[in-house]
């Protein structure tokens, strides 16, 4: 991990398009699992917000079972 990610957390806009995939948050504390070209979501009910990575894909989550699974909320 590099000195820049400890200190500085980008955030991105719902409709922006995800970089990397793994969990990540929104301004509302909601997680939710996307994958590279995603497009960050409005929160369903709050509406526009913005995202933070969390942490990258875990061992126990597969890219197979995020698509099974729809993507829905952790």
């Amino acid at each position: 991990m590099n000195k820049r990610w400890k200190t500085v957390r980008e955030r991105y806009r719902t409709g922006a398009r995800v970089r990397y995939d793994g969990l990540y948050t929104d301004g509302w504390g909601g997680e939710l699992l996307l994958l590279s070209g995603d497009r960050f979501p409005c929160h369903p009910e709050m509406g526009p917000t913005t995202w933070t990575y969390a942490s990258v894909l875990a061992h126990s989550h597969s890219i197979r079972d995020a698509e099974i699974g729809g993507l829905g909320r952790l």
